[in-house]
């Protein structure tokens, strides 16, 4: 079961970030994978930001295009 109960902070730290719908989609550069992590939040009914999963890739357009993806739901997962 997922833990809802911290609020997403949203700063200018991230190198790509967009709403799509009701989402919130933050592309970071990881270090580990050498590629980017593209942080998936959903907004609930009162505002808030929670977090709703993770996806990437190996450039800030397929790391964003994957999300996309996520959240229509038709990834390849």
């Amino acid at each position: 079961m997922q833990d809802t109960s911290y609020q997403v902070k949203l700063d200018e730290s991230y190198d790509v970030s967009f709403w799509f719908d009701e989402y919130y989609v933050a592309v970071v550069w990881n270090d580990l994978v050498l590629g980017y992590d593209a942080h998936i939040y959903k907004q609930t009914c009162d505002g808030t930001l929670v977090h709703y999963t993770t996806t990437g890739g190996k450039s800030l357009q397929s790391a964003s295009k994957s999300a996309r993806q996520v959240i229509l739901g038709k990834s390849e997962r």
